[in-house]
């Protein structure tokens, strides 16, 4: 696990894979430098990472996810319009936390 995480491994990794190195250092490779020039968009989102959080860890924050995906669907299948959607899952959001 330790060689696999070192940064010159998660840096071959991501070029790779195009996912991002699981540490920050690979990036200052010579050649994940390079692989950012010639991929512009990956480094626009890899320096977005910054601003990344963790999923929140309060219970219901799963149900709120799929409520969450349940509203979409209603919009894109033109079950609901974006603000009947929203105010049903504002309601059934807050029902789900209040347990």
């Amino acid at each position: 696990m330790k060689w696999f995480t070192s940064s010159e491994q998660t840096a071959k990794w991501a070029m790779t894979t195009n996912y991002f190195p699981v540490r920050k250092s690979a990036a200052e490779s010579e050649e994940m430098k390079a692989y950012f020039i010639d991929n512009p968009q990956y480094e626009k989102a890899f320096g977005f990472l910054d601003y990344a959080k963790t999923e929140p860890t309060v219970a219901g924050y799963q149900d709120v996810r799929d409520a969450i995906g349940e509203a979409i669907t209603a919009v894109i299948t033109g079950v609901n319009t974006p603000e009947e959607a929203m105010d049903t899952l504002i309601t059934t959001a807050n029902e789900i936390l209040s347990e």
